[in-house]
């Protein structure tokens, strides 16, 4: 009994590895079981989710029907795609003409189908030419095109619809141009899924950001359910992480409760403002708003990334989540990979290993930090620069590009964090103690991303000026 009462601490789990459970794995590989998940699931899904009907009918279909799984994904897809999602409204009045003044069949034809072609075409020339350019450096090409775009939007003689269209197919281009990166790739293999199967990977019905997630159809093959009993464990995996996602918006409630209304801690875009007026907030209160808005933002990410990887092991997929256990990292680069973990394994297959495949081969150190640079700091920038490039039609594309500079800057500090955590040696597991382990590597680990977050919402001159006043307080 000793053992056992000595362990539960340990062991013990809010939500319990059901998966592990046969008797539960049993249940749902029959139609009750089936059901009762999906009426669980689509109960949580309700509460957290957005068209959270059609998900749930997506889903049921694929979970009676797993051999048409991708087909019903790319139907998905389709249907709660907003083929309008580029910045309609801006980019018109920035054309010179009132949104509604543009029809969307005007839209459609101009835009989106001349889009799907370039897509389709794309894709096209990376099965047919594998060992060309476009097969072995789709993300090259890409860049390529997008460059060319940019200077046609900015710099031709255009007006009126003609302008709006151009930017809006650029707009269209930036926010696809990961997941089409991705499908060139998959395409200039010899196992690459057709065309039709990739676009279902563009944004998946499930839900995503610019970051695909998961990963394209390479990677899609490699995590799909094979059997019902796989499909079974990776649907009750994806009820408790959704159940899970449902804890953690509750508390994401309170805590905002406890610290803006109870303790009367502000953003810190407040204590900038108040410290740039000449009239400066508190030490403490300067101090605590860092880390406060870093975990906000932390849980922020955690609920919508959970909430799209658990819709997506439910339609049969075991991907892994996008947000796992940030605060019990104990290095640097464990904080990065696990804090937003596809946009990270982006950086790493489209710029690490590029870079690290061609690069300084026979200095092992030096060859990890620069590819290390490339990634979190050159493609980090780059993927942020294009979701904003449409603001270049209002403001021009040298102010822009110039704008960026503060991101770079803290980009620039993070791959030097990230890459002196990959390269400094490392003592085994356990060595050092567990307070060191467990409480004071993370902490320190928080405060350097605590302090990397100044410079993430502030520019380097009013970041370097507040840090001057954090440390000497009011």
């Amino acid at each position: 009994m000793l053992p056992a009462v000595s362990s539960w601490p340990k062991n013990f789990r809010l939500i319990p590895r059901l998966e592990n459970d046969p008797r539960v794995i049993a249940f749902v590989q029959t139609v009750p079981g089936k059901l009762a998940l999906l009426a669980v699931f689509g109960l949580a899904l309700s509460i957290l989710g957005s068209a959270w009907q059609l998900k749930l009918a997506l889903i049921t279909c694929i979970t009676f029907v797993p051999q048409a799984r991708r087909l019903l994904v790319t139907i998905g897809t389709l249907l709660l795609t907003d083929f309008f999602w580029f910045n309609r409204g801006a980019l018109a009045l920035a054309a010179g003409r009132s949104p509604a003044g543009f029809s969307r069949a005007s839209e459609f034809f101009w835009i989106i189908l001349p889009f799907v072609f370039l897509c389709a075409g794309l894709m096209w020339l990376s099965a047919t030419y594998k060992n060309s350019l476009v097969g072995r450096r789709p993300l090259l090409v890409l860049l390529g095109i997008g460059s060319a775009l940019l200077l046609v939007a900015c710099y031709a003689p255009l007006f009126g619809f003609a302008r709006f269209a151009v930017w809006a197919f650029l707009d269209t281009f930036c926010l696809y141009v990961w997941y089409l990166a991705y499908s060139m790739s998959d395409c200039a293999t010899p196992q690459g899924d057709r065309l039709l199967s990739q676009a279902g990977t563009f944004h998946p019905f499930w839900g995503s950001t610019s970051v695909p997630i998961p990963k394209g159809a390479r990677h899609w093959r490699t995590i799909e359910a094979r059997n019902p009993e796989d499909l079974a464990v990776t649907m009750v995996k994806g009820v408790k992480l959704i159940a899970w996602c449902l804890l953690l918006s509750r508390v994401q409630v309170y805590y905002v409760l406890l610290v803006h209304q109870k303790l009367a801690i502000p953003a810190p875009s407040q204590c900038i403002q108040a410290f740039q007026a000449g009239q400066p907030l508190g030490w403490a209160r300067n101090w605590l708003s860092w880390p406060d808005d870093l975990l906000q933002q932390l849980m922020e990410i955690s609920i919508w990334g959970h909430t799209f990887i658990a819709t997506c092991r439910m339609a049969g997929f075991r991907a892994l989540r996008n947000t796992y256990a940030p605060l019990s990292s104990r290095t640097i680069a464990e904080y990065w990979n696990r804090y937003y973990f596809y946009f990270k394994e982006l950086l790493v297959d489209m710029f690490f290993y590029p870079t690290f495949i061609r690069c300084f081969k026979r200095y092992p150190k030096l060859r990890i930090a620069f590819a290390t640079f490339v990634a979190a700091s050159l493609g980090n920038t780059l993927f942020h620069l294009t979701r904003t490039l449409h603001t270049a039609i209002s403001f021009g594309l040298l102010t822009t590009i110039l704008s960026f500079r503060n991101y770079f800057f803290y980009s620039v500090l993070l791959a030097l964090g990230i890459a002196l955590s990959q390269v400094r040696p490392r003592k085994p597991p356990g060595s050092r103690g567990w307070f060191r382990e467990r409480v004071v590597a993370p902490a320190c680990v928080l405060g350097f991303y605590c302090f990397l977050h100044v410079f993430e919402i502030t520019s380097p001159g009013p970041a370097l000026r507040y840090l001057l006043f954090l440390l000497k307080g009011k």
